[in-house]
């Protein structure tokens, strides 16, 4: 398989990006939720809709930022340490220490010591842990992506499917660990966090490398089975048949990996086209997440707070605003500035590029993923 461009994966981006809107809203209106701020009007339809994205999202957001990862290093710049670097650390930094002080201040539901621990413990992050790890994950994985890069493309699909389970299998690992010495974190590395995706990381790697073997696997005729392995899996855990408390726990984490398959199997089969408005949403993807969070609690405490229209008409309308204004800001903002390109999205320009080094730089598409 041979592509310049894999529109299917990249709305896959896309979309994972955007699913952040559906359950952090969720989070505010779901029943029995203690979050940021949180709803006297809730429903358990919402709970359930936060708790099923969030058994996919994140892994296989990690997963398709690997695949990416190695697309680009294949292309052999040598810049490209770099502009990983700037791509995440700029909207990291920037956002964190902006909005999200506005985002931690007006979050009533959680205390915040605002003294050095504030930065120490990473509480300036709020949801912008992920990219952190992606900081670690770029400067440590140039190495191993290029011997899988070398491995892989002679995989069988037997050993392709082995190598899936025993990264799955280091997961699993990675999570008891995690659960044992704890979450914390240290500035912007969540070292629980960092051992648990890392190996999603490496799949996506692994995934670019072998790409009919995943082609193959995410294939749309395949979904009903890995989405019934799933239902499977969630109802063995949830039904009392004598497990413990740790055979259920792990029953559930195996569990995310065929529901997250199925997430790329139907994202994959409906966006791998060629749609300006797939391109649209993918290439606005970036600032929708980075400024969803900080907009929820915002639009929520301004407006949403104070009336009582039932927590499903709020959810909506609260995914559809700050939806609306990330894009608006997107367009209107972000890509029509330079200095807001690299600020929000940590593109760097022809202009800006050009005027530093006298070179180009990368092409667009590859600076987009």
């Amino acid at each position: 398989m041979n592509k310049d461009r894999f529109h299917g994966l990249d709305f896959c981006r896309a979309v994972l990006m955007t699913l952040g809107l559906f359950f952090h809203c969720g989070l505010i209106y779901g029943s029995g939720q203690d979050w940021r701020v949180v709803s006297d009007e809730t429903m358990s339809i919402i709970k359930f809709i936060a708790n099923f994205i969030h058994h996919f999202r994140m892994e296989a957001f990690y997963l398709v930022s690997g695949f990416f990862y190695l697309l680009i290093l294949s292309k052999g710049r040598d810049s490209f340490l770099k502009d990983r670097l700037v791509r995440a650390l700029i909207p990291m930094l920037v956002i964190g220490l902006t909005l999200n002080v506005m985002m931690n201040h007006l979050s009533d539901n959680r205390t915040y010591d605002w003294g050095v621990n504030y930065f120490i413990n990473g509480k300036w992050l709020g949801h912008l842990w992920f990219l952190g790890n992606l900081i670690v994950y770029f400067m440590v994985s140039i190495p191993v992506s290029k011997l899988i890069a070398k491995k892989a493309q002679r995989l069988s699909s037997a050993q392709f499917y082995i190598a899936i389970g025993g990264l799955i299998t280091v997961a699993l690992i990675g999570n008891a660990a995690a659960k044992h010495f704890g979450w914390s974190t240290v500035l912007f590395i969540n070292f629980g966090y960092l051992f648990y995706f890392y190996p999603f990381f490496l799949m996506g790697v692994v995934a670019y490398a072998a790409k009919n073997h995943f082609y193959s696997l995410i294939s749309i005729k395949k979904l009903p089975f890995f989405l019934a392995a799933y239902a499977v899996m969630q109802g063995v855990a949830k039904i009392d048949v004598g497990l413990t408390l740790a055979q259920i726990d792990f029953i559930k984490q195996v569990s995310h990996f065929p529901l997250m398959v199925c997430a790329f199997s139907f994202l994959n089969f409906i966006g791998d086209r060629e749609s300006r408005v797939i391109k649209l949403f993918s290439d606005a993807s970036y600032t929708i997440y980075l400024l969803h969070q900080p907009l929820i609690i915002l639009f929520y405490v301004a407006f949403f707070d104070s009336v009582s229209l039932g927590a499903m008409t709020e959810y909506l309308l609260l995914i559809v605003s700050v939806f609306a204004a990330s894009l608006l800001f997107h367009l209107l903002v972000v890509e029509k500035s330079a200095t807001a390109k690299l600020l929000l999205n940590g593109v760097q320009t022809k202009s800006s590029v050009k005027a530093k080094t006298g070179r180009r730089p990368p092409n667009k598409i590859a600076m987009a993923q």
